[in-house]
Protein backbone atom coordinates (compact mmCIF):
# COMPACT_ATOMS: atom_id res chain seq x y z
CA UNK A 1 0.00 0.00 0.00
CA UNK A 2 1.02 3.65 -0.29
CA UNK A 3 3.07 5.05 2.57
CA UNK A 4 1.16 7.06 5.15
CA UNK A 5 2.90 10.35 5.83
CA UNK A 6 4.67 10.32 9.18
CA UNK A 7 4.76 13.23 11.60
CA UNK A 8 7.89 15.17 12.51
CA UNK A 9 7.57 16.56 16.02
CA UNK A 10 7.95 20.32 16.35
CA UNK A 11 10.22 20.59 19.36
CA UNK A 12 9.15 23.57 21.46
CA UNK A 13 10.33 23.79 25.04
CA UNK A 14 11.04 26.54 27.50
CA UNK A 15 13.25 24.26 29.60
CA UNK A 16 16.56 25.01 27.93
CA UNK A 17 19.70 24.78 29.97
CA UNK A 18 23.17 26.19 29.58
CA UNK A 19 22.55 29.85 28.68
CA UNK A 20 25.27 32.47 28.94
CA UNK A 21 26.35 33.76 32.31
CA UNK A 22 24.28 36.74 33.44
CA UNK A 23 24.11 38.71 36.65
CA UNK A 24 21.58 37.38 39.15
CA UNK A 25 19.07 40.19 38.57
CA UNK A 26 19.50 40.04 34.78
CA UNK A 27 19.18 36.27 34.82
CA UNK A 28 15.90 36.38 36.74
CA UNK A 29 14.49 39.10 34.50
CA UNK A 30 15.60 37.32 31.33
CA UNK A 31 14.15 33.99 32.49
CA UNK A 32 10.78 35.55 33.31
CA UNK A 33 10.55 37.31 29.95
CA UNK A 34 11.69 34.20 28.10
CA UNK A 35 9.12 32.04 29.87
CA UNK A 36 6.43 34.55 28.87
CA UNK A 37 7.58 34.44 25.24
CA UNK A 38 7.47 30.64 25.19
CA UNK A 39 3.97 30.75 26.63
CA UNK A 40 2.95 33.04 23.78
CA UNK A 41 4.52 30.61 21.33
CA UNK A 42 2.71 27.65 22.91
CA UNK A 43 -0.56 29.59 22.57
CA UNK A 44 0.08 30.14 18.88
CA UNK A 45 0.90 33.85 19.04
CA UNK A 46 4.11 33.57 17.07
CA UNK A 47 4.28 37.27 16.18
CA UNK A 48 4.28 38.35 19.84
CA UNK A 49 6.68 35.56 20.84
CA UNK A 50 9.13 36.39 18.07
CA UNK A 51 9.08 40.09 18.96
CA UNK A 52 9.70 39.35 22.62
CA UNK A 53 12.54 36.92 21.90
CA UNK A 54 14.23 39.63 19.80
CA UNK A 55 13.79 42.17 22.61
CA UNK A 56 15.34 39.76 25.13
CA UNK A 57 18.30 39.09 22.85
CA UNK A 58 18.92 42.81 22.45
CA UNK A 59 18.53 43.51 26.17
CA UNK A 60 20.57 40.61 27.51
CA UNK A 61 23.31 40.11 24.95
CA UNK A 62 22.06 37.04 23.13
CA UNK A 63 20.46 34.93 25.86
CA UNK A 64 20.61 31.29 24.73
CA UNK A 65 17.03 30.43 25.61
CA UNK A 66 15.76 33.45 23.70
CA UNK A 67 17.97 32.63 20.72
CA UNK A 68 16.54 29.13 20.57
CA UNK A 69 13.03 30.51 20.92
CA UNK A 70 13.67 32.89 18.04
CA UNK A 71 15.12 30.03 15.96
CA UNK A 72 11.95 28.02 16.66
CA UNK A 73 9.77 30.92 15.44
CA UNK A 74 11.88 31.26 12.30
CA UNK A 75 11.67 27.50 11.65
CA UNK A 76 7.90 27.50 12.09
CA UNK A 77 7.56 30.43 9.68
CA UNK A 78 9.71 28.60 7.06
CA UNK A 79 12.62 31.04 7.34
CA UNK A 80 15.18 28.26 7.37
CA UNK A 81 18.22 30.38 6.49
CA UNK A 82 17.78 32.77 9.43
CA UNK A 83 16.82 29.90 11.73
CA UNK A 84 20.06 28.09 10.92
CA UNK A 85 22.13 31.23 11.46
CA UNK A 86 20.51 31.72 14.85
CA UNK A 87 21.07 28.09 15.85
CA UNK A 88 24.71 28.33 14.81
CA UNK A 89 25.17 31.26 17.18
CA UNK A 90 23.96 29.02 20.01
CA UNK A 91 26.17 26.11 18.94
CA UNK A 92 29.24 28.34 18.77
CA UNK A 93 28.66 29.12 22.46
CA UNK A 94 27.36 25.73 23.57
CA UNK A 95 27.96 22.84 21.19
CA UNK A 96 26.29 20.42 23.62
CA UNK A 97 22.82 22.00 23.29
CA UNK A 98 20.63 19.00 22.47
CA UNK A 99 17.71 21.22 21.52
CA UNK A 100 19.80 23.25 19.07
CA UNK A 101 21.02 20.08 17.34
CA UNK A 102 17.49 18.65 17.19
CA UNK A 103 16.05 21.86 15.76
CA UNK A 104 18.83 21.98 13.17
CA UNK A 105 17.96 18.37 12.32
CA UNK A 106 14.33 19.36 11.74
CA UNK A 107 15.41 22.11 9.35
CA UNK A 108 17.82 19.90 7.42
CA UNK A 109 15.21 17.13 7.15
CA UNK A 110 12.72 19.61 5.70
CA UNK A 111 15.41 20.67 3.23
CA UNK A 112 15.92 17.00 2.26
CA UNK A 113 19.47 16.94 3.64
CA UNK A 114 18.91 13.52 5.15
CA UNK A 115 22.54 12.80 5.98
CA UNK A 116 22.99 16.13 7.75
CA UNK A 117 19.71 15.77 9.62
CA UNK A 118 20.65 12.29 10.80
CA UNK A 119 23.93 13.56 12.27
CA UNK A 120 22.07 16.31 14.13
CA UNK A 121 19.39 13.99 15.53
CA UNK A 122 22.01 11.48 16.67
CA UNK A 123 23.97 14.24 18.38
CA UNK A 124 20.80 15.51 20.08
CA UNK A 125 20.05 12.00 21.34
CA UNK A 126 23.60 11.62 22.60
CA UNK A 127 23.25 14.86 24.57
CA UNK A 128 19.72 14.09 25.84
CA UNK A 129 18.94 10.37 25.42
CA UNK A 130 15.62 10.50 27.27
CA UNK A 131 13.89 13.04 25.00
CA UNK A 132 11.21 11.12 23.07
CA UNK A 133 10.76 13.78 20.38
CA UNK A 134 14.37 13.43 19.23
CA UNK A 135 13.98 9.68 18.72
CA UNK A 136 10.63 10.17 16.99
CA UNK A 137 12.18 12.49 14.43
CA UNK A 138 15.09 10.12 13.88
CA UNK A 139 12.50 7.43 13.15
CA UNK A 140 10.83 9.61 10.52
CA UNK A 141 14.22 10.20 8.90
CA UNK A 142 15.08 6.50 8.90
CA UNK A 143 11.76 5.67 7.24
CA UNK A 144 12.55 8.22 4.54
CA UNK A 145 15.90 6.47 4.03
CA UNK A 146 14.08 3.15 3.65
CA UNK A 147 15.44 1.73 6.92
CA UNK A 148 12.14 0.38 8.21
CA UNK A 149 13.66 -1.71 11.00
CA UNK A 150 15.64 1.27 12.23
CA UNK A 151 12.57 3.50 12.06
CA UNK A 152 10.48 1.03 14.05
CA UNK A 153 13.23 0.71 16.66
CA UNK A 154 13.46 4.51 16.98
CA UNK A 155 9.70 4.88 17.47
CA UNK A 156 9.65 2.10 20.05
CA UNK A 157 12.57 3.68 21.89
CA UNK A 158 10.71 7.00 21.90
CA UNK A 159 7.75 5.24 23.51
CA UNK A 160 10.02 3.67 26.11
CA UNK A 161 10.90 7.20 27.15
CA UNK A 162 7.28 8.41 26.97
CA UNK A 163 4.59 5.81 26.35
CA UNK A 164 1.96 8.51 25.85
CA UNK A 165 3.88 10.44 23.21
CA UNK A 166 1.26 11.05 20.53
CA UNK A 167 3.50 11.51 17.48
CA UNK A 168 5.53 8.36 18.13
CA UNK A 169 2.38 6.29 18.73
CA UNK A 170 0.89 7.57 15.48
CA UNK A 171 4.09 7.07 13.48
CA UNK A 172 4.56 3.54 14.75
CA UNK A 173 0.93 2.71 13.87
CA UNK A 174 1.39 4.16 10.37
CA UNK A 175 4.62 2.23 9.91
CA UNK A 176 3.07 -1.05 11.04
CA UNK A 177 0.28 -0.93 8.45
CA UNK A 178 2.67 -0.04 5.63
CA UNK A 179 4.86 -2.42 3.73
CA UNK A 180 4.52 -6.03 2.73
CA UNK A 181 3.43 -7.54 6.07
CA UNK A 182 1.13 -5.13 7.88
CA UNK A 183 0.47 -5.79 11.57
CA UNK A 184 -3.02 -4.39 12.07
CA UNK A 185 -3.39 -5.62 15.64
CA UNK A 186 -0.36 -3.76 16.94
CA UNK A 187 -1.07 -0.77 14.73
CA UNK A 188 -4.57 -0.49 16.20
CA UNK A 189 -3.11 -0.42 19.72
CA UNK A 190 -0.68 2.40 18.93
CA UNK A 191 -3.19 4.40 16.91
CA UNK A 192 -5.66 4.30 19.78
CA UNK A 193 -2.90 5.45 22.14
CA UNK A 194 -2.11 8.35 19.80
CA UNK A 195 -5.74 9.46 19.74
CA UNK A 196 -6.00 9.16 23.53
CA UNK A 197 -3.03 11.52 23.70
CA UNK A 198 -4.88 14.05 21.54
CA UNK A 199 -3.60 13.19 18.08
CA UNK A 200 -6.24 13.99 15.41
CA UNK A 201 -7.99 11.17 13.61
CA UNK A 202 -6.48 10.02 10.31
CA UNK A 203 -9.14 8.89 7.79
CA UNK A 204 -6.80 6.35 6.20
CA UNK A 205 -5.94 4.69 9.50
CA UNK A 206 -9.56 4.93 10.68
CA UNK A 207 -10.59 2.90 7.62
CA UNK A 208 -7.75 0.39 7.85
CA UNK A 209 -8.05 -0.22 11.58
CA UNK A 210 -11.82 -0.08 12.15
Amino acid sequence: MQWIKLVVAVIVTSVLMGGPALGAKSSRASSALTAQAYEQLDQGDMTAAKSQFIDIIQLYGGDQQALLGLATCLYLSDDSARAKRTINIVLQRNDSSAYAHALMGNILLREKDVAGAEQEFLRAIREDPKRASFRNNLGVLLREKGDLEGAEAAFREALKQDSGYAEANYNLAALLVSGEKPDYRQARRYYRAAKRAGFPSDPTLDELLK
